[in-house]
């Protein structure tokens, strides 16, 4: 494995441990329109690795290098692009001297590292100012607006998040959503489901539905629809649904 790329793939995984990752207006969009909240984001940046890596682009905008990585998520291939300073020359093709017949090979002068300031936009390159405003999040086909910590870039209009601000912000705007509609809340999904005697797994089985759905409704990363909250509040309050659901199931 090349240096470079080991040293590219340290910092993603290092910058995402410390929460330090920051997310462009575009990459939200795109991890909405795939159903990925930011903890799924953040789960599949902190598990890229060399089998991953697609290509190195320098870009034109900043002058560094824009690593890409390809990994796949429930049969989707999700492309994630890491800016890190162009800090290495290349080396030029090989050349003829007109004194000598053989080929030699030479490196150019090394060109400086050209970094952007950490708030600097990764679109246009002009420093960003801190702001607070209510930015949409799309739950469920519907946008809440939530009061947002993020960066804005005063030149493109640019909004940046920081990881762990866009995980507060989905949490918010879930629990909003919830409350807007009457949904249950995390916390009583969990509550109904240790009054069953269940685990999250054996739940979901009860109630047809993928493996993973009810850990998702209790962790806040999705929200259940109107029919499956109506569900859940009948095994709550009706005896003997468990064991109706139960002969259906089986």
């Amino acid at each position: 494995m090349p240096r470079w790329l080991s040293r590219a793939l340290a910092r993603i995984h290092r910058m995402t441990a410390s929460g330090a990752i920051r997310v462009t207006r575009k990459a939200r969009e795109e991890a909405h329109s795939l159903h990925l909240s930011p903890a799924d984001v953040e789960d599949v940046v902190s598990s890229v690795s060399t089998a991953h890596f697609a290509e190195r682009i320098s870009s034109a905008t900043t002058d560094e290098w824009m690593y890409v990585f390809r990994p796949r998520l429930e049969g989707k291939r999700l492309y994630i692009s890491s800016f890190s300073a162009r800090g290495c020359a290349s080396w030029c093709p090989s050349m003829k001297t007109k004194r000598r017949t053989a080929v030699t090979r030479t490196r150019p002068p090394r060109r400086p590292a050209h970094e952007l300031p950490r708030d600097a936009c990764v679109s246009c390159g002009t420093m960003m100012k801190q702001a607070r405003a209510r930015l949409p999040y799309p739950v469920n086909g519907e946008t809440i607006l939530v009061p947002s910590v993020h960066l804005t870039c005063p030149r493109c209009g640019e909004t940046v998040l920081e990881l762990r601000e866009w995980k507060r912000q989905h949490e918010n705007a879930i629990a909003i959503y919830r409350e807007r509609h009457g949904l249950l809340s995390a916390d009583e999904i969990r509550a109904i489901r240790k009054q069953l005697g269940l685990n999250q797994a054996a739940l979901a089985r009860l109630l047809r539905l993928g493996g993973n759905t009810v850990s998702r409704w209790e962790s806040g990363r999705n929200v259940q629809s109107g029919a499956m909250d109506i569900l859940l509040r009948m095994l709550r309050d009706l005896p003997g649904s468990v064991a109706y659901l139960r002969k259906r199931a089986a």
